[in-house]
């Protein structure tokens, strides 16, 4: 099946079972990772990989550095410090001060990457090295903020299903069918009331950090990109209006399901199933968003009846009163593509819109 080079970003690992049902609707998905294989990649991750259903790249690996890193993300997360306040506060200026402990220590491993120690020579390396730590950084704490934020709603959500049956129990009411109890996309309701939404202000950093490791990266080409967070999509959104004076198209409509497993094996096997008995319906989705990305008379027919026919499908393998239901709306940047608005060289000249789908 031929398909649209896709991105998903700014994540760089797949740990939550909201980002499950996103494989329903590419055939493949590339994930840039903040470390190799054997470093920060979910195991989550390295099961959609082994499935065929994701990619990753590593730009610029750290290979002899890896451990250090790893070290430094490891003393940063056992001191169980404010990550989001962290992301606010990473900074080159702040990172510049010395140490005089002769150990390896945290403030150390990062000078050494963001101090050069011969300007002369080694000024546009160690800059650039710098720059790559620093986005590294970044995005590790912002996974470890979504994982802990994530477990932490799961537990909130325990609690309250404790504390319901407990006041059930002492009024003598029993659940009923009609409570929606039985339903996993119930559970799953329950859990993401929990979540508290990241602050702007740091996925604007991650953003910022992901453009430096694409940039770097072998997916320059990318045709598509995918995100879960609207405040992404706002800032490109934002970008395009003060460089063009108009504002992307925006097309919704088209739906997923809330859940579709709550393990890695049970959304893959879900995935597998929808794809293979709608391999046609996938195919005549990739080419409506490959005419979108062509510069011509976008496909607002052909959008319209792929998007009936898709949630019509959706409807019979994954019930909404079951699963539940998350808007996707696919977003034309006119006569820009994502690069230029990341200001990332272009290395896919065939592309002439850049295209954004929001899932959420």
């Amino acid at each position: 099946m031929n398909s649209l080079k896709t991105v998903l970003f700014p994540a760089t690992v797949i740990h939550s079972i909201r980002q499950y049902p996103i494989f329903l609707l590419f055939p493949k998905i590339t994930i840039l990772s903040v470390t190799e294989a054997q470093g920060l990649q979910e195991e989550s991750t390295d099961t959609f990989i082994n499935s065929d259903l994701c990619q990753v790249d590593t730009p610029c690996p750290l290979g002899e550095n890896l451990a250090r890193f790893l070290q430094l993300v490891g003393e940063i997360q056992n001191r169980k410090d404010d990550y989001a306040a962290q992301l606010s506060s990473l900074t080159l200026a702040a990172m510049s001060s010395t140490t005089q402990s002769g150990e390896e220590s945290e403030r150390a491993i990062i000078n050494e990457f963001l101090v050069p120690k011969d300007l002369s020579a080694e000024e546009n390396r160690k800059k650039h090295e710098a720059k790559l730590w620093q986005a590294r950084l970044v995005l590790a704490i912002g996974e470890i903020l979504d994982r802990e934020e994530e477990e932490i709603a799961k537990n909130l959500s325990m609690a309250d299903e404790d504390t319901s049956g407990l006041l059930n129990a002492l009024r003598g009411d029993g659940e009923t069918e009609e409570s929606g109890q039985d339903s996993p996309f119930a559970e799953l309701e329950q859990i993401t009331s929990n979540f508290n939404a990241v602050h702007s202000g740091n996925m604007d950093k991650r953003l910022s950090s992901w453009t430096q490791l694409f940039s770097e990266s072998n997916n320059t080409d990318a045709q598509l990109f995918v995100t879960t967070s609207p405040d992404v999509f706002a800032t490109l959104a934002e970008t395009y209006e003060k460089e063009s004076g108009t504002n992307p198209s925006s097309y919704p409509g088209l739906e997923l399901p809330r859940y579709i497993g709550w393990s890695e094996q049970e959304a893959i096997a879900a995935t597998k199933a929808f794809q293979l008995e709608n391999e046609q319906l996938i195919a005549d989705l990739t080419t409506t968003l490959t005419a979108f990305a062509q510069n011509g008379e976008q496909p607002e027919k052909a959008w319209d009846d792929v998007t009936k026919d898709w949630n019509r499908q959706l409807e019979t393998r994954f019930p909404e009163a079951a699963w539940g239901r998350t808007g996707v709306t696919v977003n034309v940047f006119r006569g820009r593509s994502v690069n230029a608005l990341l200001k990332v060289q272009d290395s896919n000249k065939a592309a002439t819109n850049g295209i954004v789908v929001v899932i959420g």
